[in-house]
């Protein structure tokens, strides 16, 4: 069956030699006479046709190509399988031996019309044309064929190995040592050199949240100014400044997760009967202090509302000085605010009854009957004090160095005693047109009346023109060491500041609190004044070794003064203009984990009684007290 012409043209007139050639081309195979009746030369030859156009010679020559003419000899399975020498000793020498391929008439005429010429007869392959092997061989020149027949694997190491495969492995190496120097040695290294500045578990606090990445800071504000980062302390010794909040940045906020070091609690704080509920809204930053306003709202079925600001899990630290500069609330005319700065151990959460039953406010390392529930030895007689009532009502040392091995106990050992005392900067009431501050340590057990050993140098008053032994020494919760110390009318209504300050140091036998206002030291207790009391059957109890937490808050109680509602202005603010802890240099020693006083994992671990503010006993968080060898079998 024979396919349409292109186009409807008239047979062209009889062409001969390389005329017909060009004729077929135009015109196809149906009208070029194969029986060549004329020679080249001859005189009767007619007129060459008329010039085909490019559209015309491409028409034909797609004509050639779908009958097969044109081509077929071509492609990855020709017509007629060449057939090649197989044992050539060069890329090249291949003999030729078939026959000549291309001897369509019709393919000749097409292919010399578009330039390709002729093709020789000859069975010598042109030395440059390349040389086909057997199938499935690499033909030399032809880059696709590793995809048909790779090269052998000899071929394939030798390009492995060269030269830029060598440098690129080395690239390869370095980038890995690289990484993993990153974030793998260079970690590891530095907290081996200096895991004084690991803060632990700090992102995260006690109820497991995340602190804001975007809200980190560093631990020393980068605010602080340079000329007082560090001091000289008490002691004589150098100070470093290892944490600093100059509160510059405003509308910070300090709701659960939004700072790295601060969390604003929501609770009422009932172990004092305070009249007001702490919301975290009354907290922020503002003007470049840290402002904490009490304000007369019903909240909580309470009249007042106001704000507590702690450091809990967060940021702790073991011996230094702390200081703060503030304003205080209201006027030094009017009673009934209670402001206060105070740190306390990490293994108790202010306000959080369970987590502090049987740890707050012992400072306690013996193991003797001042361990056991109301102080009293098995069998024995509860104290009491001279007026009648019972000396303690504390429910003993939870975890005590009485425990039992194999106990609940945070560590290191059951023998190390471990607790949550509490040291106040200061808490601040009003009396006489001038302010007070009560600088005082809370600890248990108690001495008998709760009199402690007062006498110097045990207890010095620095300045007795402004400073006197508080007259208040402790309840049946609490025995209290402490001194009031005038400082004037002045640091009231933001209108000045005032710094108050705290240095410490544990040790058993030069441990000493030394209380400062201003630049001037006010009151100093030291380890003799912590003495034991054959009265009430306890030993010496001790300057904290615990990780300290701050806690910074405004309340109002009628245990602590006078409240004076008629008189007193509402909303009313408690300025903070920064706070600083410094530690002695070389003995730096920041963080809520530190070496021998470990609270992570015993906190995670009990999370249900630092968790939950309205569990008040240990029991009632699901949990009980370990055993101690002086009331149980171990």
């Amino acid at each position: 069956m024979s396919l349409p012409r292109p186009y409807n043209l008239a047979p062209p007139p009889q062409a001969h030699g390389s005329d017909a050639r060009y004729a077929a081309l135009h015109h196809g195979d149906d009208d070029y006479d194969h029986d060549h009746s004329h020679s080249e030369g001859s005189s009767s030859r007619p007129s060459s046709p008329a010039l085909a156009t490019p559209l015309d010679m491409m028409n034909s020559t797609t004509h050639l190509v779908e009958r097969g003419d044109l081509g077929a000899d071509f492609g990855p399975y020709p017509t007629e399988i060449v057939d090649l020498q197989r044992n050539s000793t060069t890329r090249y020498s291949a003999a030729y031996t078939g026959s000549e391929t291309h001897d369509n008439p019709h393919e000749k005429a097409a292919l010399l019309a578009v330039g390709v010429g002729t093709f020789p007869k000859t069975n010598a392959v042109p030395a440059d044309w390349p040389v086909m092997k057997e199938v499935g061989a690499r033909v030399d020149g032809d880059g696709d064929d590793d995809l048909v027949a790779p090269t052998t694997w000899r071929g394939h190491l030798r390009n492995v190995f060269s030269t830029r495969g060598a440098v690129n492995v080395l690239v390869l190496i370095l980038l890995v040592l690289g990484i993993l120097g990153l974030f793998v040695i260079w970690p590891i290294v530095s907290f081996v050199v200096n895991p004084k500045n690991d803060l632990g578990m700090q992102l995260m606090n006690g109820t497991g949240q995340i602190s804001n990445p975007l809200k980190m800071r560093e631990i020393v504000d980068p605010d602080t100014p340079d000329d007082v980062k560090s001091r000289t302390g008490f002691d004589g010794k150098t100070y470093k400044l290892v944490f600093s909040d100059e509160f510059n940045v405003d509308n910070r906020t300090f709701l659960e997760g939004e700072d790295p070091y601060w969390e604003a609690v929501d609770l009422h704080y009932w172990p004092t009967n305070d009249l007001e509920w702490y919301d975290p809204g009354q907290i922020h930053t503002e003007g470049g202090k840290l402002v904490i306003t009490i304000d007369q709202k019903s909240n909580h079925d309470l009249d007042y509302i106001s704000g507590m600001l702690q450091s809990w899990n967060k940021f702790c630290f073991t011996n230094g000085y702390i200081e703060v500069s503030l304003s205080l609330p209201g006027t030094p005319e009017v009673s009934g605010f209670w402001p206060a700065v105070w740190t306390m151990g990490n293994l108790g959460r202010p306000g959080y009854g369970a987590s502090t039953e049987g740890t707050w406010p012992y400072s306690y390392e013996a193991c003797d009957p001042g361990t056991l529930k109301n102080q009293t030895a098995p069998g024995g007689t509860p104290l009491t004090q001279a007026d009648g009532k019972g000396l303690s009502y504390l429910a003993g040392q939870k975890l005590s160095s009485c425990t039992c091995k194999g106990e609940d106990h945070p560590g290191p050992d059951p023998s190390v005693a471990r607790s949550s005392p509490e040291i106040d900067v200061l808490e601040a009431t009003v009396e006489g047109g001038e302010g007070i501050a009560s600088l005082s340590f809370q600890a248990a057990p108690f001495n008998a009346d709760y009199k402690f050993n007062n006498a110097s140098p045990a207890a010095i008053l620095e300045d007795p023109s402004t400073t006197k032994f508080n007259s208040y020494l402790g309840a049946e919760f609490q025995q209290a060491l402490s001194a009031l110390s005038t400082f004037g009318a002045a640091p009231y209504g933001g209108q000045a500041y005032q710094t108050f300050g705290m240095e410490y140091h544990s040790g058993d036998d030069d441990g000493y609190m030394t209380w400062a206002i201003g630049s001037q030291k006010r009151f100093t207790l030291h380890s003799e004044a912590l003495i034991g009391d054959e009265t009430s059957g306890i030993s010496k109890r001790i300057v904290p070794k615990e990780p300290m937490s701050i806690i910074i808050n405004l309340g109002m109680a009628e245990q602590f003064q006078k409240v004076d509602t008629a008189n007193l202005q509402f909303p009313a603010k408690f300025l903070i203009d920064y706070v600083r802890v410094y530690q002695r240099e070389g003995e730096e020693n920041v963080g809520c984990e530190p070496k021998g006083y470990p609270t992570q994992d015993y906190i995670q671990s009990h999370l249900n009684a630092y968790s939950n503010v309205n569990l008040t006993t240990w029991a009632d968080a699901g949990y009980t007290f370990p055993k101690n060898s002086l009331i149980d079998q171990c």
